[in-house]
């Protein structure tokens, strides 16, 4: 590794950034009329830097031949997709540890109209109340499905920003369990969602939790009238997905900590175009990489 580190010596995807960080910023400001979050330049910083023996290196020798090597410090971002993976597996780690061991999951999706994805991509505020509300919608659903019983299940809530296209899109990933404890501390098995009135009760707690988080905020005047208009626009709910889950849980945690933990564009597509090699593709517009920086993981067991 050389000294400093330099353009030839970065990744595909330092270089998307490398190059072109800087027209998307202007790109940003010309668009909102504000500066780009502080965490997404800090990412960005620590990403472009990472492993660059200037900010702090290791510095190993051989015992055989006395030849030493200088190892840099890693960025430990979530924007770094080297660094994220060792986080992603210790969230694996975490999540499995506080799962119903022996008990069936099943995986929840739950997604919102496209009016309403630029409110909660404004601030983790609107991001915590998307979550909250897409948890309290399920554990709400299993409760009626047997009152007197109050049962309560286990869920791990996790928001993801992109989908597979790479184009924003909020949405909601629940591992709910199939059963919970009741008012008795038994446990109790439910194998049945009822998908409709998952969708209105979604619909309704997310507009509430959203109308409660842009009260006394400078966002209220502009979004409070689209939030309101919901409830007649999508009379049926907004859209969701039960999907029962067969075999181990494991796999369902793993499947789902490797979809949200990849970046919105592949390393293959981040290769440049050059008339030598016309098959490769374009560098993907800037704001293609935009939903990828504001990435959080929530984990929350309910109980």
């Amino acid at each position: 590794m050389e000294e400093n580190c330099s353009f030839s010596t970065m990744s595909g995807w330092q270089k998307i950034f490398a190059e072109h960080w800087g027209g998307f910023v202007e790109n940003y400001i010309q668009s909102t009329g504000e500066l780009p979050p502080p965490h997404w330049e800090e990412n960005v910083s620590r990403m472009l830097t990472c492993g660059d023996i200037s900010e702090g290196y290791y510095e190993y020798q051989s015992q055989d031949c006395g030849a030493t090597r200088k190892v840099g410090f890693t960025c430990k971002s979530r924007l770094c997709l080297r660094c994220f993976k060792t986080a992603i597996d210790d969230w694996l780690e975490q999540i499995k540890s506080i799962l119903f061991e022996g008990v069936v999951h099943r995986q929840v999706v739950l997604t919102i109209p496209t009016d309403l994805r630029p409110l909660i991509m404004i601030s983790e505020r609107f991001m915590k109340a998307f979550v909250d509300a897409g948890a309290l919608a399920t554990r709400l659903l299993i409760e009626e499905w047997r009152p007197k019983k109050l049962i309560r299940p286990g869920i791990v809530a996790v928001l993801q920003f992109h989908g597979r296209s790479g184009t924003q899109n909020p949405h909601l990933h629940l591992i709910v369990s199939e059963g919970g404890v009741g008012k008795s501390g038994e446990w109790h098995k439910v194998d049945y969602f009822h998908t409709k009135k998952l969708r209105k009760k979604w619909q309704y707690c997310l507009i509430m939790a959203l109308k409660k988080a842009l009260r006394g905020t400078k966002y209220q005047k502009e979004w409070l009238p689209i939030v309101n208009s919901m409830l007649d626009r999508y009379k049926s709910g907004f859209e969701c997905n039960c999907m029962p889950e067969k075999g181990e849980v494991e796999k369902l945690i793993l499947y789902l900590c490797k979809y949200v933990s990849s970046s919105p564009i592949s390393s293959r597509r981040g290769s440049c175009k050059t008339p030598r090699d016309p098959r490769n593709r374009r560098l993907p517009p800037p704001w293609r990489v935009a939903p990828f920086l504001g990435f959080r993981g929530f984990c929350r067991p309910e109980g």
